[in-house]
């Protein structure tokens, strides 16, 4: 039948069965999403972006994200900005249609300034990754201690690489590489690598 077809040709292009968003390779094909529900429901309107703070904040609000708390609570003394109410907004808006909204905007907010920290792009993916929260957190927090005047005469060169490369769990991982030496106390500057042109 059509709706047979459909499902085979679904299956054949490596997609998700249950929300027809996500593509994987054969040996994960079958493996549950944490995100189909939003996925089906959104059916490819939503950035990435937007989907991943969702993630986020449900996870940050059901605790699972506690242990990282100390690193949220640091990099959210940065304050609370118009663009991480807008994109709050947004979130809590594609989680209403998802009812999956249990906290309300300033809480979103709040969280979308601390988790900003944490993201990298990369030409294939946007990702949250916690070792690169807690490392720009720290480095926020020395510089805020070293205030405005010693800030300017900081050296702003980066001293710290993000690599993002694939993982045995069909994933990525993150990889940092220190690229010059980094004395106690000194703010510790990031970078996403950028790929050497041939």
């Amino acid at each position: 039948t059509g709706s047979d077809n459909g499902a085979a040709s679904t299956a054949s292009r490596g997609q998700c069965s249950r929300c027809g968003q996500v593509t994987r390779c054969p040996s994960c094909i079958d493996a549950p999403c944490r995100m189909c529900p939003e996925l089906k429901i959104t059916a490819g309107h939503v950035s990435a972006g937007t989907l991943l703070f969702l993630d986020l904040i449900r996870s940050h609000f059901e605790g699972t994200l506690s242990s990282h708390q100390v690193a949220l609570e640091a990099s959210c003394c940065g304050g609370v900005l118009e663009k991480h109410q807008n994109l709050a907004r947004t979130v809590n808006q594609v989680g209403h249609w998802c009812s999956v909204v249990r906290w309300s905007e300033n809480q979103a907010a709040s969280a979308v300034a601390s988790f900003e920290l944490g993201l990298l792009a990369a030409p294939f993916a946007v990702g949250f990754f916690p070792a690169a929260l807690a490392l720009r957190a720290a480095s926020a927090a020395l510089e805020r201690l070293a205030g405005m005047s010693a800030y300017h005469a900081l050296d702003r060169r980066p001293n710290v690489f993000f690599d993002i490369g694939p993982s045995c769990e069909n994933g990525f991982s993150l990889y940092v590489r220190v690229s010059r030496t980094v004395n106690i106390g000194q703010p510790i500057r990031c970078a996403m690598r950028r790929e050497q042109k041939k």
